[in-house]
């Protein structure tokens, strides 16, 4: 959600939002990865067990989403009250197993989103098309 929101700011200036308040839970790809490492530099610790990656401070509702990306992005965004996503998916999550282990996840959402601004800047600079 945080990559096509973050796309949209950026490629259409505009952004609507259905279910604002509905909570998701991120993780960045460098801290995915981190943890298969930290999984395989533990497997006797870790094997035949599942553990959630991620940080609670990353569960954040849809608005909470949007907002950090205009801290970002100039665009509109608005928060539509007709309407549902065809994804319903609202939850939090907790990752104290994971950290009772020793793993902690290094990026938040903020870094996270700065990074795909400039992705998505990036993507439109190259794009001769992008506008057409």
């Amino acid at each position: 959600m945080p990559n096509d929101f973050t796309y949209q700011a950026v490629r259409n200036r505009n952004l609507i939002v259905y279910e604002g308040g509905f909570k998701r839970t991120f993780v960045h790809v460098r801290d995915m990865a981190r943890s298969f490492i930290f999984a395989l530099e533990r497997w006797n610790e870790v094997k035949d067990d599942v553990y959630n990656v991620g940080h609670e401070s990353m569960n954040f509702t849809k608005e909470d989403v949007a907002r950090k990306i205009l801290e970002h992005v100039d665009y509109y965004l608005h928060f539509a009250e007709v309407g549902t996503d065809a994804d319903q998916r609202n939850y939090e999550v907790s990752y104290e197993k994971i950290r009772r282990k020793g793993f902690e996840t290094t990026v938040d959402l903020d870094r996270g989103v700065a990074e795909l601004v400039r992705a998505a800047k990036l993507i439109e600079f190259q794009n001769p098309f992008a506008n057409v």
